[in-house]
């Protein structure tokens, strides 16, 4: 009798089992994180290439960056200074814009560089793990042989069930091999994988490499266009000095105006002189005509009874004779004859005295005339002589003037040329002293050698608790003051601006920063350190005074209004706001009008300081945490002027906006409730629209948001071209206000590197 050996009971291994043993159902593959990170990056690169403008201007000019490189500076006459700027201009907004996409692109490159070092670490990492796994389960497919090896051992006389056992172990083992060929194949597929990243990585690190050499050429190429810009500056000082020699040469013209003027004065009056002594000569000479006419009728009516009494004498004495003869008449008749003979020899001789006295006086009266004929031919000489003389004195007055107003306008040519050369929004950067109280400073000028303001500011952060020191960061602008500058020193900057307006230009001045960085004081000063606006009247007044000995005549009108809580506000009116609130209108020719605003006539600096006291009183001011006297609106003067010249026929129309912005503050540390809660929200969102509008501007953007804020649509002609605007940054040196001052030295570099059109002119001929 045989034993049976009893069955063991087998267990079937499913090779997807086998397969998937120590595996995490839900574990990522390694493609698709790869997928997922370069979609991530691919995303990234999408936003940063969105924000710059290089493919923009690549799609629209056809360059390549090498192609932008080559570009040589071709086409314009060396002496065309004007073009040549013009053209560097646009071609260093396309080197920056190069740059910034070059930067982006090494950066992105990078970026992609440590995700795929990564991702190739945790695919060695995964595939490590596999290879573990794989070994483990070869262990348990060993160990599980090694098990039916002696499960057949002991089932030796159940030959056909171990037979069917070994099938069954066969069946799995074919599958198990499977299972390894399968594992094995995905070893391979990842080791490819592996060499294709490592492959990319090699062609980003050369592509690296070449955008490392290709920004390296461009900062070279920045420098050459930087030495350019400053041999520009040279030759713009050269010209500032050719427009002093310019303006001496016009006072030396004006000053000989002045002598020839006297001199026709005096000319004048000696014509005028000679004119009463020729027609007093003329009343002489035709008196002493009437007189000699008069004595001749008295010589002819004696003459003729000089003749008379002759022939009564001789009829007397022929009658005595005949008398004498014939008759013998007696004595008495002779005596009576005798006594008349007597009476007419008398009365004869009298008559011959009369007549040779008034032959004496025809002789004096002709020797008068005679000299008073010879009187009035000398002064008919020295009449035409002085006609000449003046008519000589009055072209050489035309002539002068005509040179005074060609030099006038050549300096004007010369004056708007530079200042389009400095471009039409400029920076200027001012920092305010420090106070002990407010702890380090953190905001350092860089100062330029010998001179009281430079070209860039350097801010260091504070450090961390650790003792590790903070960022750095550099800011250039066109200039920037430090705390010893004065208002002087500040205003001798802005006064050629200040010029422009008065030539017929429209110009626009703000000020900009934290509150309690120094804006108020830089735009309105005190009554013994004036500001920007007072000294801009007082050189406008002045300048006008000058070319009013021109023939220049103008009129000028100053309105002053505040923006507060997002309404327009007059500071001159006297009655109430109007019930619809002022409304802001732009016409198609750039000029600005505000409904229901007072428009004051001034004409001369005192007018306009009386206005101011009169405005500030008006303004919107409160206390807060960061500054006891903080203004809670944004400020605007602005001065028309009106210019015409009847001698030339020209005309002129300038626009001066002199504008205080209220400071930007953080509620946090403001602390602000209530009414100055509302008031600093509207604050810091006007002030927001306006770095919206400048973003956008930047950008070149289809739509400007001016329309956000009361502030920018205000603003709208001033930043949106056909002005020169110019915009002071006020920066405080307190290491607590150190954000604040970077976000405004950040926002003023992207006002300084947008570009508006060009500023036009709103001087033409005269009209009637």
């Amino acid at each position: 009798m045989t034993t049976r050996i009893p069955r063991v009971p087998l267990t079937t291994v499913d090779p997807n089992t086998l397969h998937n043993k120590g595996t995490k159902p839900d574990a990522e593959k390694p493609s698709e994180r790869i997928s997922v990170k370069r979609q991530r990056t691919e995303d990234s690169s999408r936003s940063l290439q969105d924000q710059e403008g290089w493919e923009a201007i690549s799609a629209s000019t056809g360059l390549t960056v090498q192609g932008l490189l080559d570009t040589k500076m071709t086409g314009k006459n060396k002496h065309d200074l004007k073009g040549k700027l013009e053209q560097c201009m646009g071609y260093i907004k396309q080197l920056r814009a190069c740059v910034r996409y070059l930067d982006t692109e090494a950066q992105m490159l990078e970026a992609d560089r440590d995700s795929l070092e990564a991702s190739m670490l945790e695919l060695q990492q995964e595939k490590e793990g596999e290879a573990a796994s794989a070994k483990q389960r070869e262990a348990g497919l060993g160990q599980e042989l090694s098990d039916k090896q002696q499960q057949l051992a002991e089932a030796g006389e159940a030959l056909q069930e171990l037979e069917r056992c070994k099938l069954e172990l066969e069946g799995c083992l074919r599958d198990s091999r499977a299972a390894n060929e399968q594992s094995a194949e995905r070893m391979r597929s990842l080791e490819a994988e592996l060499q294709r990243v490592v492959s990319q990585q090699e062609d980003v690190q050369k592509q690296a490499s070449h955008a490392q050499d290709q920004y390296n050429k461009a900062q070279e190429y920045i420098a050459n266009l930087q030495e350019y810009n400053a041999q520009k500056q040279r030759e713009s000082i050269a010209l500032n000095n050719e427009r002093a020699a310019l303006q001496e040469e016009h006072k030396a013209l004006s000053s000989e105006v002045a002598r020839l003027t006297a001199s026709n004065t005096v000319t004048q009056a000696q014509l005028e002189s000679c004119k009463a002594d020729l027609i007093e000569s003329q009343g002489s000479r035709a008196a002493a005509q009437d007189e000699c006419m008069r004595l001749r009728t008295e010589l002819l009516h004696a003459t003729t009874e000089r003749d008379t009494l002759a022939s009564q004498l001789a009829e007397a004495t022929a009658k005595l004779k005949e008398f004498e003869s014939s008759t013998g008449r007696v004595m008495t008749d002779l005596q009576a004859v005798t006594k008349a003979k007597e009476d007419l020899e008398e009365k004869s001789a009298s008559q011959e005295a009369l007549v040779r006295t008034l032959r004496e006086e025809l002789a004096d009266v002709g020797g008068r005339s005679r000299a008073a004929l010879e009187e009035g031919a000398k002064l008919s000489a020295a009449k035409s002589a002085l006609e000449q003389t003046v008519a000589e004195l009055q072209s050489q007055l035309r002539v002068a003037t005509g040179q005074i107003h060609a030099h006038e306008a050549h300096r004007r040519k010369l004056h708007n040329t530079i200042q389009d050369m400095k471009g039409n929004i400029r920076v200027f950067c001012r920092l305010r002293p420090h106070v002990e109280e407010e702890g380090t400073g953190v905001i350092r000028p860089l100062l330029e050698d010998g001179s009281s303001h430079g070209t860039g500011v350097e801010v260091t952060m504070p450090g961390t608790e650790d003792g590790h020191p903070g960022p750095q960061h550099l800011f250039t602008f066109d200039r920037v003051f430090g705390p010893a500058a004065s208002q002087d020193d500040v205003f001798l900057e802005i006064s050629q601006l200040v010029q422009s307006a008065l030539d017929g230009q429209k110009v626009c001045i703000f000020a900009y920063g934290q509150t309690g960085s120094g804006k108020t004081h830089t735009m309105l000063g005190e009554p013994e350190n004036p500001g920007m606006i007072p000294r801009a009247m007082d050189k406008i007044f002045e300048s006008s005074r000058g070319l009013q000995a021109q023939g220049w005549e103008f009129r000028m009108r100053a309105s002053m209004m505040e923006i507060y809580n997002e309404e327009y506000r007059d500071l001159l009116g006297k009655g109430a706001a109007p019930p619809r609130g002022h409304k802001v209108v732009h016409d198609a020719c750039g000029n600005t009008t505000v409904s229901d605003l007072t428009v004051i006539d001034v004409m001369q600096s005192g007018g306009v300081e009386t206005l101011m006291k009169r405005a500030l009183s008006q303004r919107s001011i409160g206390a807060t945490a960061l500054n006891e006297r903080s203004s809670r609106s944004h400020c605007v003067f602005t001065l028309r002027i009106e210019g015409s010249c009847q001698g030339t026929g020209e005309s002129s129309n300038g626009v001066l906006n002199l504008i205080d912005l209220a400071g930007s503050e953080r509620l946090s540390k403001s602390m602000s409730v209530g009414d100055r809660l509302k008031e600093t929200q509207a604050i810091n969102k006007s002030l927001s629209a306006l770095g919206d509008v400048i973003c956008a501007i930047g950008s070149k953007a289809e739509h400007i948001p001016y329309r956000n804020s009361k502030l920018t649509w205000f603003l709208q002609p001033c930043l949106g071209g056909g002005a020169k605007t110019l915009m002071f940054v006020n920066l405080s040196p307190a290491s607590q206000a150190a954000g604040e001052s970077l976000c405004s030295l950040r926002f003023a570099s992207k006002v300084n590197a947008c570009e508006i059109g060009a500023a036009r002119s709103r001087s033409g001929p005269l009209k009637n």
